[in-house]
């Protein structure tokens, strides 16, 4: 005799019904099921979430890469860091994950990947333009300043993503990329600390004006 199967009520219940799921007795789409897929491993950590953490882990490789010559393998890198850059907004916008939460993490996650870049750059002028080494220092000394007023004031820090920045991550993209394939360009260099300077000043001055912490900073003059 077949003995009836007994449901277990803390079991997690996962079916398609005309389109929905139904998910510990709450009923949700099918992209947020999608979305919340890591939820079964333990963590309600979403799969934009996850492709950012993907910078992070990229980082210290993307160091090693940068310190012996691997060419070849930090562009492949770069390119796949950028792309996760790009990705993780449209995938948290596509499965509503979009979370204070995710907007921390991907802010984490570029303040982790872009200091291998501002390793990069520091490499190449300390050894090809020893004179204009200090040019760096303008930027990263305002980036640094926004981190820490953002920390005085909220007790965080914060990464904002200004359309400068994003212009700026797009510049130094293509020219550690270029500089790999082509060798370094002195005035292809200095444009992308100009631009760099610039956003970090923005980014300063983003941290002093905004009135409650907030990550998803497009602009200064959109900010009330």
């Amino acid at each position: 005799m077949n003995m009836p199967k007994v449901k277990n009520p803390n079991h997690s219940k996962l079916r398609d019904i005309n389109g929905f799921f139904t998910l510990k007795n709450r009923h949700i789409s099918s992209q947020q099921a999608a979305g919340y897929c890591t939820h079964f491993f333990g963590t309600k950590v979403g799969i934009a979430s996850c492709i950012s953490f993907t910078r992070i882990i990229l980082s210290p490789f993307i160091y090693y890469f940068l310190s012996t010559n691997n060419n070849l393998l930090l562009i492949y890198s770069i390119i796949l860091g950028g792309l996760t850059d790009m990705m993780d907004g449209f995938i948290a916008r596509k499965l509503n994950e979009s979370s204070d939460f995710g907007a921390k993490i991907d802010s984490f996650a570029d303040f982790v990947f872009y200091s291998s870049f501002i390793t990069w750059f520091f490499k190449m002028y300390y050894t090809l333009y020893p004179s204009y080494f200090y040019s760096t220092i303008l930027p990263i000394s305002l980036t640094f300043l926004a981190y820490l007023t953002t920390f005085i004031r909220f007790k965080k820090f914060a990464s904002f993503h200004l359309y400068s920045m994003k212009s700026t991550a797009l510049l130094a993209y293509f020219t550690v990329v270029y500089s790999a394939v082509f060798g370094i360009n002195f005035l292809l260099l200095n444009f992308c600390i100009i631009i760099w300077s610039i956003a970090s000043l923005e980014t300063f001055v983003a941290s002093v004006r905004i009135k409650k912490f907030e990550c998803n900073v497009k602009s200064v003059l959109l900010i009330k």
